[in-house]
């Protein structure tokens, strides 16, 4: 008996052992493009503390999001268990890798990853990456984009953090395409500081709709071949095509725009503006402003005390050309202008609005005048109906011509004389049957009545 148990003492550490075990559990092996699969990590009688496990490889084929871990014991039997998703960054046939832990070794899992659906039809995922070979500094551009048919759906980029990566991410665009569907796209822009391999693992791609994300795509991991920038090449020279323009605001303020698609903001920020060789031309403080992440303004106040005329020397700005590894200059164009000193500025100020106080006062002069003189025409049209007789009918055109400046006392043939050549018709019959009227009255076949209607549809032409 003594024996027995002596045996059994010296197997226990052998049977304890027997007894531990990993396993990797799925809730499915068969799951939709942005849907995660729930995976545990159970591991029993292992003393390792499972929390610290090392499980990043399955990043390369996988987005991993940690859930929990948490461990129990009923005395006999210690089990850790760690929770995570996992999403598929392609679409086929893939596998959650081997994972090892405390001696231990699990089953590599098939997973079959189908096309995202929803009720419209199909959600397609696309991602690129715009290099695979660039300099440092050089930027990469990680593209996402998902084509659906649903309007209202909106994308957005997780942070994407890398140790000696400098990471930007583009706001996102919607196009609608020929088939309905509508493309919605953003980008991570990257600047690798650090030569060598290096392996990009993109964070998320989550899938809106109805203000809640449905899906979560991950892009497939790559690796980047990043060169070394030649010897010669000063640390904050920028890397990509710059794109510089300046101009003369109104208020004397030298105007310098640096912009580029794939220089980093950081270096673009920071690019030192060539004015210390400037000793022509006095300036202030310049005060820098940020369009966008790659759009900036440097404005340079000029100062000065009397009017001349001022030439605004070439700025020089050097690049790195990643195409042909080159150093390239770039100048800006000459500027030439006339300044003018602030109080010959406010005597021209003072004379304009003189100038323009006069010709608005004129032209109200002007307004009022036609204003009244079109009241008084209007009040003499108003009595031709009531006139009384030829005579009364030749006062109210003199006075139509008194209106018009013509002249005063016009007899009717003075009258109809001058209506010729101010209007484009003749009044000659009208005048002569007003003429008869007046002066022979027995001649004239015409009422006074019909004589009161034709002088005023001839005024009123």
């Amino acid at each position: 008996m003594v024996k027995l148990l002596g045996m059994l003492f010296l197997l226990f550490p052998f049977l304890s052992y027997a007894s531990s075990s990993l396993q990797v559990v799925t809730d499915n092996t068969s799951v939709e493009a942005g849907k995660p699969i729930h995976v545990s990590i159970i591991a029993k009688n292992i003393d390792n503390n499972l929390s610290l496990i090392n499980i990043n490889h399955l990043k390369n084929n996988f987005g991993l999001e940690i859930i929990e871990s948490s461990n129990k014991s009923d005395g006999e039997t210690a089990v850790q268990e760690l929770k995570f998703d996992l999403y598929p960054r392609e679409t086929g046939l893939t596998t959650i890798p081997s994972i090892s832990f405390g001696g231990h070794k699990t089953t590599p899992i098939k997973i079959s990853v189908n096309m995202a659906t929803e009720i419209n039809g199909t959600i397609n995922f696309e991602s690129s990456y715009n290099k695979s070979t660039v300099w440092q500094r050089q930027q990469i551009l990680i593209t996402a984009s998902v084509i659906t048919a649903s309007k209202f759906a909106r994308i957005e980029l997780s942070d994407f953090n890398k140790t000696g990566v400098e990471i930007f991410k583009t706001e996102p665009t919607q196009v609608q395409l020929n088939t309905g569907q509508f493309k919605h796209t953003a980008s991570w822009r990257l600047f690798p500081l650090l030569s060598g391999k290096q392996v990009f693992t993109p964070p998320s791609v989550n899938y809106r709709l109805s203000g809640k994300i449905q899906r979560k795509f991950f892009p497939p991991a790559r690796e980047v071949n990043v060169k070394l920038l030649p010897s010669y090449i000063p640390p904050l020279m920028p890397v990509g095509k710059l794109i510089v323009n300046n101009s003369i605001s109104p208020d004397d303020v030298w105007n310098i725009e640096v912009s580029s698609p794939d220089i980093s903001p950081t270096s673009l920020a920071s690019l030192t503006l060539p004015l210390d060789g400037i000793t022509d031309i006095k300036l202030g403080e310049v005060i820098t402003t940020a369009q966008s992440d790659d759009h900036f303004t440097h404005h340079a106040p000029l100062l000065f005390t009397n009017s001349r005329l001022i030439k605004l020397p070439s700025l020089v700005f050097k690049t790195f050309n990643p195409i042909t590894g080159k150093i390239v200059t770039q100048r800006t164009e000459d500027r030439s202008f006339i300044v003018i000193s602030t109080w010959l500025k406010i005597a021209l100020a003072v004379i304009l609005t003189f100038i323009i106080y006069k010709l608005v006062f004129k032209l109200l002069r002007c307004t009022n005048s036609i204003i009244n003189r079109n009241k008084k025409i209007t009040t003499l049209i108003n009595s031709i109906p009531d006139a009384k007789s030829p005579q009364e009918l030749h006062a109210i055109l003199n006075s139509y011509a008194e209106i018009q400046e013509w002249g005063s006392n016009l007899s009717l043939h003075q009258w109809s004389a001058i209506w010729s050549q101010k209007k484009t018709h003749s009044a000659d019959t009208l005048i002569n049957e007003l003429s008869l009227a007046c002066y022979s009255r027995d001649l004239a076949n015409i009422s006074q009545t019909e004589l009161n209607k034709k002088v005023c549809e001839l005024i009123n032409q």
